[in-house]
């Protein structure tokens, strides 16, 4: 019987109206039949790649925001552009992240809003951090400036679990473990409280903070404050004084993230799995 519908194969995407349902792909000699069960699920291959895009993007985006961490306090002269390369990985990364995390939010009306509020606070952040770096030698922003760009970059912190959001969301329609979306979905909740605690303890810093200073503190989209990490332990080893109170943030912060990173590699690992599954079902069919 051909097929009266539109099904994406499960291997490659392609249109399978009008074939027969117990044929192959013919783009790649995939089973129909196991195309059309794949479809039923809710969840395509294109999805979980999507998802799994998200979940790398995420990572690479932490890691140039710690490579940032890293040298913004070093001297010499042939490491003081690494923290400018940190910053241009950990934004494209976490934009992205956003864009891999569209389709997968387009489901729902709630999962749209949320990617255009991600969407509109990253773009109006970076615009904010690149300003300031671009005027910072001609005009003098004064408090009142530095306030708003300050409010302005911290929404950064409560747009940073969308992408996550929409992983987490794949992983329970694919029935993935439910420890898994659970446990990640309470550490994505638990790190943007903890960010919200950090920006509270920023802002009390950021007026006295030089321009360069500013951008390396803001926090990224889809990933928040994984910088505060290295900055945090930098402050302790060099004996910078700081409230007690700020190093428990500081460091809550860095636990919670440490908590983030394992997550979404075990949710890579699982879409991973789930993807070679489905091709090996797909071809064996």
């Amino acid at each position: 019987m051909a097929l009266e519908q539109d099904v994406p194969c499960a291997g490659c995407g392609y249109n399978l109206r009008g074939l027969s349902s117990t044929g192959l792909c013919p783009e790649c000699g995939g089973s129909i039949r196991a195309s059309i069960e794949e479809m039923k699920r809710g969840v395509t291959v294109a999805e979980l790649r999507a998802a799994r895009r998200v979940c790398i993007c995420s990572l690479l985006a932490c890691g140039g925001a710690v490579t940032v961490g890293l040298t913004a306090f070093s001297r010499p002269w042939i490491v003081a552009g690494i923290p400018i390369v940190g910053e241009m990985i950990a934004w494209t990364a976490s934009l992205l992240a956003l864009n891999f995390a569209r389709p997968l939010l387009q489901r729902t009306a709630l999962g749209r809003r949320c990617f255009v509020f991600g969407f509109v606070i990253a773009i109006a952040a970076l615009s904010v951090v690149v300003l300031r770096l671009l005027l910072m030698h001609f005009v003098a922003i004064g408090v009142a400036g530095a306030t708003i760009a300050t409010l302005v970059t911290a929404s950064n912190v409560l747009a940073a679990p969308v992408p996550l959001l929409a992983v987490i969301d794949v992983l329970r329609r694919e029935r993935a473990p439910r420890w898994l979306a659970a446990a990640t979905f309470g550490i994505v909740f638990v790190t943007a409280l903890a960010d919200v605690s950090c920006e509270f303890l920023i802002f009390s810093e950021i007026q006295r903070m030089p321009p360069g200073m500013f951008a390396l503190t803001t926090p990224h989209p889809a990933i928040g404050y994984g910088v505060i990490w290295p900055i945090a332990i930098a402050g302790v080893v060099s004996g910078r004084p700081v409230a007690p109170v700020g190093y428990g943030i500081m460091f809550g912060v860095m636990l919670t993230h440490a908590a983030w990173v394992v997550a979404v590699i075990l949710m890579s690992v699982t879409l991973t799995g789930r993807i070679r599954r489905r091709a090996m079902i797909g071809q064996g069919s």
